[in-house]
């Protein structure tokens, strides 16, 4: 019997183990970045994207899930900093990572060599707090994000994922999987 009881828990934490990591699926963005992501993640439809965003400017990619719950985008954009200004760059966008939110716990904020390139990453939580007075927007906004970039060829690349904060769980070890997994020619 306690055999028995045994072999069931390993299959079901085999299973539960399954999904909890999804699949991952090599994927080229434009001709010149290349990163895994996880098969669960769908390009993000032009009325998804109408209503999650309000830049009429389309990022290089953009995907979601299936619950339209999570974002994942890659961008570029012509910048004047050079690579040896990354450590520049990253006390600038703290500031305005801060101002954007009421609240921000950093988990990581570092620059790392990743795929023989020079990123730096911002990985937090963050709260944006209701308006009690507002019929629509009375409830709290807390997210888990995880941002990465680099410049490339006088552009910034960035990369950009973020949940709600009830599934950084799931999602944490999945985005580092991904943000690790780039690679730029």
């Amino acid at each position: 019997m306690m055999k028995l009881l045994i072999s069931v828990c390993t299959v079901l934490m085999a299973i539960l183990s399954a999904k909890a990591q999804p699949a991952m699926v090599k994927t080229k963005i434009g001709e010149e970045i290349t990163l895994l992501l996880p098969e669960d993640l769908i390009p993000m439809t032009d009325e998804d994207f109408a209503l999650k965003f309000i830049s009429p400017k389309k990022p290089l990619a953009v995907y979601t899930n299936h619950q339209r719950v999570v974002e994942f985008s890659i961008n570029e954009s012509n910048t004047t900093w050079k690579d040896s200004d990354l450590e520049l760059m990253k006390s600038f966008y703290k500031s305005s990572i801060l101002s954007l939110y009421d609240q921000v716990k950093f988990l990581q904020e570092d620059i790392q060599d990743i795929n023989k390139k020079k990123f730096v990453i911002f990985e937090f939580t963050s709260r944006v707090k209701g308006d009690k007075a507002s019929l629509a927007n009375q409830r709290d906004v807390k997210k888990y994000t995880y941002i990465q970039y680099t410049i490339k060829n006088g552009k910034t690349v960035l990369l950009n994922f973020n949940c709600p904060l009830r599934d950084q769980p799931y999602w944490q070890p999945v985005i580092k999987q991904v943000m690790g997994s780039i690679r730029l020619k």
